[in-house]
């Protein structure tokens, strides 16, 4: 296999602009990565036949959670969503361990039993801004995760280097699940490859899920994707816009929000550029990220919500979509937009636990991308305050880390403050 082409250029491509001036690398300090071991037990594992019950082979939903214990922590708890891909011999997964002293969020490629490594992206807590890998042993119902913490996750600006391909299209696939007139809740799995002079480099898999129905034919989705490279899996985030049912006809941006093997830790941003080619911007590491002040806090407010319902199969409401959005403002900042790609994982009386993909924008290019789990009613948003990571960025958010914190003011009504990192 060819090695792939590094090419260290000036930052100008997507728009990017630097909200904070940049000071050299050398003037940041190595330091020493971090190990954590933490043990996983399996307490419920079920599955959501959503591909199954839509006439597909692919979209079945595996939640799986546990109890989770590591040296000099509280014990806590930990789950798992996995997306079928082909079967059930391949899943997208997002995992979160939660601890009473912060989570860590993870995505990871694996097949049912669940992942061999994953990708660290964000957490919340003591673990706000962390970035790394984990390499997972699975026993009868336990699991090992050797987590490595990166000491160093300030991210260099200075210093991007690109890698281009061009994509070889596999294959397509939707399950329809919205009501009449509307695209919101239908899902997309796209398959392909990564090939340069005709050599192959990377497999990926991306699904996307409709959160919003636009003007015109267009519709925004959420969209997660892997890149799996021989050395290692490099995980691309994004809410996007394109026409209904199409693949993106202009250039669309991504956020690189991590990865393993030489992808631990990868910060930075990724661009498709139809019809066919993918490039790949991310940045050195040295030192550790710090807090960029001042805090940012604001209100935030829902003005749209949409349940879909996933399966035919009774599930209690677990596996159903919840697409939500609305405005946003922080102090001395023009009024932003949010949106939600939100699952349904755990369900009890009048409350549930939503999985979580978030996208904060302002103006056209600068956005946050937000991952985690919460608590809210049956039909709003978080009910108690709630801390999620924060898993990179676009334009002036570009490198960045984190979290979002929201405290319920009343319904459909929160307290935002956003702890950022770089």
């Amino acid at each position: 296999m060819r090695k792939p082409r590094i090419v260290v250029i000036a930052l100008m491509c997507m728009g990017v602009v630097l909200a904070t001036a940049v000071p050299p690398a050398s003037s940041a300090q190595v330091v020493p990565d971090r190990q954590l071991v933490v043990s996983l037990t399996l307490d419920e594992r079920r599955v959501v036949p959503i591909g199954i019950d839509n006439g597909a082979d692919w979209g079945d939903v595996i939640i799986e959670s546990g109890t989770a214990k590591a040296s000099g922590l509280t014990q806590g708890t930990f789950l798992r969503r996995g997306i079928a891909y082909t079967g059930h011999l391949g899943a997208q997964d997002t995992v979160q361990i939660t601890f009473a002293e912060g989570s860590l969020v993870f995505q990871a490629t694996g097949d049912f039993s669940g992942p061999t490594e994953a990708g660290l992206l964000g957490g919340t807590g003591q673990f706000r801004g962390v970035r790394g890998a984990a390499v997972i042993t699975s026993g009868e119902g336990t699991q090992q995760w050797a987590i490595t913490l990166l000491g160093n996750t300030r991210v260099d600006l200075s210093s991007p280097a690109t890698e281009t391909y061009e994509r070889e299209l596999v294959s397509t696939e939707r399950i329809m699940l919205a009501s009449a007139g509307s695209t919101v809740g239908n899902m997309t799995l796209t398959k392909g490859r990564l090939v340069d002079d005709s050599e192959l480099v990377a497999d990926y898999t991306a699904s996307s899920i409709v959160v919003q129905d636009l003007a015109g034919s267009l519709e925004r989705r959420a969209v997660q994707a892997m890149f799996e490279f021989a050395d290692g899996t490099l995980f691309v985030n994004s809410m996007i816009v394109a026409d209904a049912t199409q693949l993106p006809t202009k250039p669309t941006a991504y956020v690189i929000s991590g990865g393993t093997g030489r992808f631990t830790g990868a910060s930075g941003y990724a661009e498709y550029q139809p019809p066919s080619t993918w490039t790949f911007t991310t940045f050195a590491q040295q030192g550790a990220a710090t807090p960029v002040k001042p805090t940012l806090r604001g209100p935030q407010e829902q003005t749209r919500y949409t349940r879909v319902l996933t399966s035919k199969t009774a599930s209690g409401g677990v596996g159903d979509l919840v697409l939500a959005g609305g405005w946003t403002r922080t102090a001395g900042a023009d009024r932003g937009h949010y949106n939600v790609s939100a699952q349904s994982v755990a369900r009890a009386d009048a409350r549930q636990t939503l999985l979580s993909f978030m996208q904060y924008s302002w103006g056209a290019s600068d956005r946050l991308l937000v991952l985690g789990l919460a608590q809210t009613g049956t039909s709003d948003g978080p009910v108690a305050p709630v801390e999620r990571a924060v898993i990179g960025g676009l334009g002036a958010y570009v490198g960045y880390s984190g979290s979002v914190s929201l405290t319920p003011v009343s319904s459909g009504k929160w307290r935002t403050t956003y702890q950022l990192m770089r």
